[in-house]
């Protein structure tokens, strides 16, 4: 898994591109995110979004010298499932 380092005060957005050669027909219908450890001044999503190939998240906060899983977990209009992770860890930068 691949590790993005995040400054404690910044906001960004991250997108995941499900559409590219994963779908096929399929569309998005519900799309979710989570973080892990969940902890008082942690990592947190601010925001987010999908148009039913792309999911997008906003963002922030975390603990310096803390790492944070950030999951998407998305339904398909099939039904079927499907979740993805990236790690952030926080440094002032």
């Amino acid at each position: 898994m691949r590790v993005f380092v995040k400054d404690p005060s910044a906001r960004i957005d991250y997108m995941i591109d499900w559409g590219a050669g994963h779908l096929g027909h399929n569309i998005i219908q519900a799309s979710t995110w989570s973080v892990t450890p969940e902890h008082d001044a942690g990592l947190s999503i601010v925001e987010s979004s999908h148009n039913g190939r792309q999911s997008t998240a906003s963002i922030e906060g975390g603990v310096i010298g803390k790492t944070y899983d950030v999951s998407n977990h998305i339904i398909l209009e099939s039904g079927e499932s499907d979740q993805r992770s990236i790690s952030f860890r926080v440094e002032k930068r």
